[in-house]
């Protein structure tokens, strides 16, 4: 025994599972034509490396301080400073076995500037005017086989000695230099290399220290932290290609079996043409009609016109101007009247008037 639903509910049913097939289809086939395997970019060692710089500043004997060394924060006078004791320390962790190999230098650059005044009216522009450059420690190799190293170095600093030059400079050519900079350059490069790959990475802290002057302080970046990585391509499998495609394919496949069932199971609901009829004259003439509680009035039979269409009564209640009355006689027989004094135009609404039709193979006038 079919299921008998309406016309419209039958016919979206059918159309939602048919755009559903339809896109659990495109799906499938997108899923299909999708490699199984991606090419991505991983992390395939990953290490820390972190070099930091501190210091010790001693002191020439003086009739005013008994200090032999002053530590690092503060500040300090330059007639009465020998030279300054910087300690480096340079760690490397990896996060597994690897070859570690490099080398660090460190270099001292004393430099003149002039200080340009800025069009914007900010922070004045350091111009280098001269540069003096004293290697501190040549190029010295670095080593390690077990993903880790940590180096410590002293390494002096003779501020006394470059203050010097530096107003030797100033006396011999009468330089206006506003600013004598001392910077200390710790240049770390290390390689990392494993199985997988290798990769080159540097660090460097720097030591400034303005040298003009009787007063100083040591500033600059004494400490640089970075991490890095060995990066290799890997072919991995595409993320849940294979469920994609079994569900999507299942999904079209169980889509396809509920149309068919649809079609097979299911059947249009007959409808009444009488209560369609009746429908459309509500829906559409409902704002003119006035249904009554109880039966018309009789009015003389010779004053009973019968009209064939309910549009044929709509032109008569436009034309003397009166209500369309309707009268629920039965279920099965429902009459509509306007009135015009003494005469009464009436359509009679029944099962009867669509058997005529039939059998006259005339169509009842319907409309949207």
């Amino acid at each position: 025994m079919r299921i008998q639903l309406g016309l419209r509910i039958r016919q979206g049913l059918i159309g939602l599972l048919s755009v559903l097939m339809l896109a659990s289809t495109i799906m499938a086939v997108i899923k299909f034509t999708q490699p199984a395997t991606v090419t991505k970019m991983t992390q395939a060692y990953k290490y820390q490396h972190k070099a930091e710089v501190d210091y010790e500043v001693f002191i020439r004997p003086n009739p005013f301080f008994y200090e032999r060394s002053i530590e690092s924060g503060r500040g300090y006078l330059t007639p009465i400073t020998d030279y300054i004791m910087s300690h480096m320390n340079y760690h490397l962790q990896g996060n597994g076995t690897a070859t570690i190999d490099g080398r660090y230098q460190v270099t001292a650059y004393v430099t003149g500037y002039l200080l340009k005044e800025s069009q914007t009216g900010g922070q004045r522009t350091k111009v280098p005017v001269w540069e003096k450059i004293y290697p501190l420690v040549s190029e010295t190799p670095i080593t390690g086989s077990d993903g880790k190293v940590d180096l410590e170095d002293d390494i002096r600093i003779n501020i006394r000695e470059y203050a010097d030059f530096a107003q030797r400079v100033q006396d011999e050519y009468k330089s206006a230099i506003d600013l004598v900079e001392l910077s200390v350059k710790y240049d770390i490069e290390t390689s990392v290399e494993t199985p997988e790959g290798k990769t080159t990475d540097s660090v460097c802290p720097v030591m400034i220290i303005p040298i003009k002057g009787n007063s100083y302080t040591v500033d600059g970046i004494l400490a640089d932290t970075k991490e890095g990585a060995i990066v290799v391509k890997k072919t991995v499998p595409t993320p849940l290609i294979k469920e994609s495609r079994i569900g999507y394919s299942a999904a079209a496949v169980l889509f396809a079996i509920a149309i068919l069932w649809v079609l097979l199971k299911t059947s249009v609901r007959t409808e009444d043409p009488m209560e369609l009829e009746l429908k459309r004259i509500i829906k559409k003439h409902g704002d003119r009609i006035v249904t009554g509680k109880g039966p018309i009035p009789n009015i003389n039979r010779d004053g009973i016109i019968l009209v064939g269409e309910f549009e044929d009564l709509i032109r008569v209640a436009d034309e003397v101007a009166q209500p369309i009355l309707h009268e629920s006689v039965t279920e099965d027989e429902h009459r509509f009247y306007v009135i015009n004094g003494s005469m009464l135009y009436n359509y009679i609404l029944e099962p009867g008037l669509f058997q005529k039709l039939e059998e006259t193979d005339v169509k009842p006038h319907f409309e949207a």
